[in-house]
């Protein structure tokens, strides 16, 4: 059983910890010091639904299904491209929606908040790739009645990651909020989602996913 716990929770770290749009979100959201519980706990939220549904069979029915793979490998290589460009433009012209005003600190709209963090979470074709796909067929290594162990796992990995970034970067957010800071980290970003995009199309490609 911790074997299996073990398991799920590695698994499930490793692929959170991978900087995506998902956790750029959530680190501009405690930079920002802006409803970091709220999008903290609907990360979550969304990675429970998506990693049960994986674990307890849609993975299989995605991996079985060429197309779907096909589909989610392509729409997520332009989401990262796209997400990519946007970091490295950021980069360019300096982001000044970071600067923490505290003397008058905007109203937040939570509303918007929470349907921008759904959407980060499950319009991202990465997402489903990882926790439905990849954490879901890794569930098929273990016996039925194993697989909740595996699935609790990988939420409690989940659960501490989006907490974790979301409060630790506002406790830095002194630091982190400064212009040039966050220049240099969209710059780092948008060179890595690029270099995801590749990736996932050259994984494409040598897993026969495009033959």
């Amino acid at each position: 059983m911790i074997n299996v716990f073990t398991t799920g929770f590695l698994i499930s770290a490793g692929l959170l910890v991978a900087i995506g749009p998902q956790n750029t979100y959530v680190l501009r959201q405690g930079i920002k010091k802006e409803a970091i519980f709220t999008v903290s706990t609907v990360c979550f939220l969304c990675d429970t639904l998506l990693m049960t549904i994986g674990v307890f069979g849609l993975g299989k029915v995605i991996n079985d299904n060429h197309i779907a793979l096909i589909l989610l490998t392509l729409v997520g290589f332009i989401f990262l491209i796209w997400y990519g460009y946007n970091a490295l433009v950021s980069a360019w012209k300096g982001n000044d929606s970071l600067i923490i005003n505290s003397k008058e600190q905007a109203e937040v709209n939570k509303l918007k908040i929470i349907s921008t963090t759904v959407a980060m979470s499950l319009l991202n074709p990465n997402v489903w790739l990882d926790t439905v796909a990849i954490v879901g067929s890794i569930s098929l290594s273990f016996a039925e009645n194993m697989r909740i162990y595996y699935l609790v796992g990988a939420l409690t990995a989940s659960f501490v990651w989006f907490y974790s970034i979301g409060y630790l970067s506002s406790g830095l957010s002194n630091i982190l909020s400064k212009k040039k800071v966050w220049q240099v980290l969209d710059l780092c970003i948008g060179i890595y989602m690029l270099y995801m995009a590749f990736m996932l199309l050259a994984s494409g490609f040598s897993n026969g996913i495009f033959s």
